[in-house]
């Protein structure tokens, strides 16, 4: 029963982590605001 318990509680931090890694992220990327320059590099890393 202990094994369930503590089961289910890593599970629910697990998500509850990640959801709040995705909202720092989203308020991080709508601070940045439309006025930025995006720049993509297509250089190969393996020869």
């Amino acid at each position: 029963m202990l094994g369930i318990i503590i089961g289910i509680a890593s599970v629910v931090s697990i998500v509850v982590v990640g959801d709040a890694a995705k909202q720092l992220v989203l308020s991080d990327i709508r601070s940045i605001g439309t006025n930025t320059i995006r720049y993509l590099s297509r250089q190969r890393l393996w020869r």
